[in-house]
């Protein structure tokens, strides 16, 4: 009897263990998300998390002396890192963010998108349930009022004609254009996810390069650049995500121009620095170099002794009135009349006076763009009684030729006043008509450029990087 009993009972006590392990299987599944899929966490900066930077990355600057008919480099290359300002208009802040999370076979698995973002140099966002394998996140920011690329609409569920997308062609007579005060950006990063939560970081980046030449005059006269090119490195368009390489140079798809608007005729004063071109433009590759070629005349400008008399100066000259110690120049608003400090980077022919009358008192200095006249005394308000057609100020009392009456101007605030006992001091440039001589640089003189930590050779222009060329005029 019992070794039946016993055989009968075995598979009772089977049954029963079978069941148990099925019970907690179950309540296993119950606790716990499948093993299937994770969560993604996406911090989207404008800063890089990395101590360093890339060449090819944030701002080089770049300097070459005028010496002897050629560009010679002097010291090294500069560089510093780009960083997010919240400044949307120059990519410094994002006010709009898309992002797309796509699969295998360029699937398009998730989105999110964010309108009002309120100038945010950090954003992060999540995807919940997500199958755990590879996968590639693609992001658009300050898309809103600009068509520098299209996205893949509500309905579409492939990504595979915009991973590779190019940006808007430009014919080489524009620049890339800012709308709506939003530079677009692009972000672009593979990740894998696991079970589990998963952090990634992309950082957003402009699809652009900017390029900007200065002169630097540190010589005792005016120069005026007369001819200035770069050759043809003006892409006709590029990649709207970053790629490992520049898209090719193409006499069909992608030719290259001059740069467009290269116009540099302005007239850069003695011990000053001034912008004279900068754009926006695509990614550029050249095989052969950069090469820069420039011709430029000079002209005359007497430096007044600022603690001098007026008498020193003749009558019917041509001044320029400069704050001294800063680098302010006298202005009138051409709208509203009003006078204004300007810098260098502003001067124009608004900044350009004509001293009248002789001796050391009531000199008028006068304006012939437009009706009326200043007088310093009078709080700076237009008046028309004395000399209709020019707008003048006077140097009044026994002033020397570093007071504009009792004119003051304050920096902070930007506001004149009267101020007799502590005008502003104001130096004088008496700008001569003789051209003295000219000089130039008629012919390629930096042989090849290349991107280098250590050189100044420069032959590509990457997006997000910003070359600063200057060139430099000395005594």
């Amino acid at each position: 009897m019992r070794p039946t009993n016993r055989y009968l009972l075995f598979p009772f006590f089977l049954g029963m263990l079978l069941a148990m392990a099925g019970c907690q299987k179950n309540t296993a599944e119950n606790l716990f998300p499948s093993d299937e899929v994770g969560r993604l966490t996406l911090h989207f900066n404008l800063t890089p998390t990395g101590s360093t930077r890339g060449y090819a990355d944030g701002v080089t600057e770049l300097y070459y002396e005028v010496k002897d008919g050629a560009l010679v480099p002097c010291g090294i290359p500069v560089m510093t890192r780009a960083i997010g300002d919240g400044n949307v208009a120059d990519g410094g802040g994002m006010a709009d963010l898309t992002v797309f999370l796509v699969g295998t076979s360029d699937r398009i698995v998730a989105r999110q998108s964010f309108s009002a973002l309120s100038d945010a140099t950090t954003q992060t966002i999540t995807f919940n349930n997500v199958e755990m394998g590879q996968y590639t996140v693609y992001a658009y920011a300050n898309t809103e009022g600009n068509d520098w690329f299209a996205m893949p609409g509500a309905g579409e569920a492939s990504f595979a004609a915009y991973k590779d997308a190019l940006l808007k062609p430009l014919d080489g007579t524009a620049s890339p254009f800012v709308g709506n005060g939003r530079m677009p950006l692009t972000g672009k990063k593979t990740v894998a996810i696991k079970y589990g939560d998963n952090n990634e970081t992309i950082e957003m980046i402009r699809p652009v390069g900017k390029l900007t030449v200065s002169i630097i005059n540190n010589k005792n006269i005016t120069i005026e650049p007369t001819n200035f090119s770069l050759g043809n490195i003006f892409p006709k368009t590029g990649y709207a995500f970053p790629h490992d390489a520049i898209l090719p140079q193409d006499a069909v798809s992608n030719p290259y121009y001059e740069l467009p608007n290269l116009s540099v005729a302005k007239t850069i004063l003695p011990n000053v620095t001034y912008n004279v071109y900068e754009t926006l433009m695509y990614e550029s590759e050249n095989d052969e170099a950069i090469h820069v070629s420039m011709a430029y005349k000079t002209e005359s400008v007497t430096i007044r002794d600022f603690t001098g008399a007026l008498n020193s100066i003749q009558t019917g000259t041509k001044i320029i009135i400069k704050l001294v110690g800063v680098d302010l120049y006298l202005s009138v608003n051409p709208e509203t009349k009003e006078l204004i400090m300007v810098p260098a980077s502003e001067f124009d022919e608004y900044c350009v006076w004509n001293l009248y009358g002789s001796g050391n008192q009531n000199r008028p200095i006068e304006h012939g763009v437009f009706d009326g006249y200043y007088i310093a005394s009078e709080l700076l308000k237009i008046v028309t009684a004395k000399k209709p057609n020019d707008l003048f100020l006077r140097f009044e009392g026994s002033v020397e030729a570093t007071e504009i009456d009792d004119l003051k101007y304050d920096i902070d605030s930007k506001t004149f006043s009267i101020d007799a006992s502590d005008p502003s001091l104001f130096q004088l440039f008496s700008v001569g008509d003789v051209e003295v001589g000219t000089g130039g640089i008629d012919k390629d003189v930096l042989e090849k450029i290349e991107n280098s930590e250590l050189t100044h050779e420069l032959t590509d222009i990457w997006r997000n990087q910003h070359i600063k060329l200057n060139i430099l005029f000395k005594n």
